[in-house]
């Protein structure tokens, strides 16, 4: 009976089994997300935005790494995209602010290179218009990222001398204000507002991953750093819920991409890793919400390549934020413990037993019947090891499953070659 119980799991894991390159639209794929409507075209490092529950993607890399002038407007009530006015100057990298329905498109690289263009998309009109040039020229792609605190747009940006790096822009007057220079230098960060509030997190500088949050207050003009996540990061999407900032994906240090997500609660000042994982591996991905939904966009699971976009890779992953506990709950503990990547992020249950089910990069799935302290055992390690921490492999007993005349056996899983996992528990 239980061989039969064995072969119904795995039925079903082959049913919903997610392949990174597939064409086609999928229902559930695991961990409640959900595939809609595929982005029309591959892109990287697009820009986002949402304006009366559509959400906007405005250009990005293609596979050949090459900047894109395409606007794709998607619709998640018909969970359809269409096209719309492309952007007169192609870009990659760029950060983007809304106010009264217009976009403003800011700074990237285009074909020629960097740009200084801040231009304005009209989603009712569907028009595009300049508006004043960024201050300064940046160095890459990715150096900048905007929010908006009463319709005003600040933008931090990357300065090796830790000056000329943060800036407002008054729509009304058409005018850039340079503001309290942002501490540190460094790019590839992610930020988000929660109340007036403005929260810089992770980033990158000649091979320093980082991991620290900063604080910029906008009453009193000034920054502070105010917070650790549980692990350096760069290039993670982000969004805020119930005054959370949600951190997602990105390139964590020895250049690995990551399916993690962190949650940074500025009024506990605590860090907390998020149970579910991203059906893949992302950087460069949009993120955007819509009725208390989360929809991942675009991005690429090529670490070797993570500035341009994979062939056929165009996905459009959606979850409800309801699902995801570490927004709804208070299940912090303390800033020091969450901050310390050697303890286990959530209490684990060791009681029962489960099947503990393997899909290797190479299509090959293993299961293993385990008790729940083995396999929690097992998610510490690849937690930690996605991390960049601990070994390379995981040894993992066989138990009734070894097959021959051997004392024992044992499987040595690889990290680098495994795709995905499941763990089914169940009860004797």
């Amino acid at each position: 009976m239980k061989k039969y119980y064995y072969l119904l799991i795995a039925i079903i894991i082959g049913i919903g089994f997610f392949s990174s390159k597939q064409d086609v639209k999928a229902e559930t794929i695991n961990d409640n997300w959900i595939e809609k409507a595929q982005l029309p075209e591959e892109r990287v490092f697009s820009s986002s935005a949402v304006v009366d529950g559509k959400i906007y993607i405005f250009g990005g890399g293609d596979v050949a790494g090459r900047p894109q002038a395409q606007t794709f407007a998607y619709n998640p009530e018909k969970d359809s995209w269409e096209a719309k006015s492309d952007m007169p100057t192609p870009r990659i990298g760029a950060s983007v602010a809304v106010i009264d329905k217009k976009v403003y498109i800011i700074a990237g690289r285009s074909t020629s290179g960097t740009v200084k263009k801040v231009e304005v998309y009209d989603t009712e009109k569907d028009t595009w218009e300049e508006a004043t040039d960024f201050p300064k020229k940046e160095n890459w792609e990715n150096t900048t990222s905007a929010n908006v605190i009463n319709n005003k747009i600040y933008v931090v940006s990357y300065s090796e001398n830790k000056k000329q790096n943060f800036y407002e822009y008054d729509p009304d007057t058409k005018k850039w204000e340079e503001k309290t220079h942002f501490p540190k230098a460094q790019h590839s960060v992610t930020s988000d507002v929660i109340g007036e509030k403005i929260y810089i997190a992770g980033g990158y500088y000649y091979s320093n991953y980082y991991k620290e949050v900063y604080e910029y207050d906008n009453k009193t003009s000034s920054w502070s750093e105010v917070n650790k996540l549980q692990y350096a990061v760069r290039n993670p999407a982000s969004i805020v819920f119930q005054d959370k900032l949600l951190l997602i994906g990105g390139e964590t240090s020895n250049s690995t991409i990551t399916n993690k997500m962190q949650v940074f609660d500025p009024k506990k000042q605590t860090v907390s890793s998020v149970s579910q994982l991203l059906p893949s591996k992302l950087i460069g991905a949009n993120t955007e919400v819509v009725n208390n939904i989360l929809y991942v966009i675009g991005g690429t699971n090529n670490p070797n390549r993570t500035n341009r976009a994979e062939k056929d890779f165009k996905p459009n992953y959606a979850i409800s934020l309801k699902s995801l506990k570490e927004l709804n709950e208070d299940s912090s503990t303390g800033k020091e413990q969450d901050n310390d990547t050697n303890k286990d992020d959530d209490v684990a249950i060791d009681e029962g037993d489960a099947l503990l089910v393997i899909t290797m990069t190479n299509g090959l799935q293993k299961e293993y019947d385990l008790s729940m302290k083995e396999v929690n055992a097992f998610l510490s390690w690849y937690k930690k090891r996605d991390a960049g921490e601990g070994p390379g492999f995981y040894e993992i007993d066989e138990h009734d499953n070894n097959k021959g005349p051997f004392e024992s056996k044992k499987d040595y899983v690889v990290f680098n070659n495994i795709l995905m996992f499941e763990v089914n528990k169940y009860k004797k």
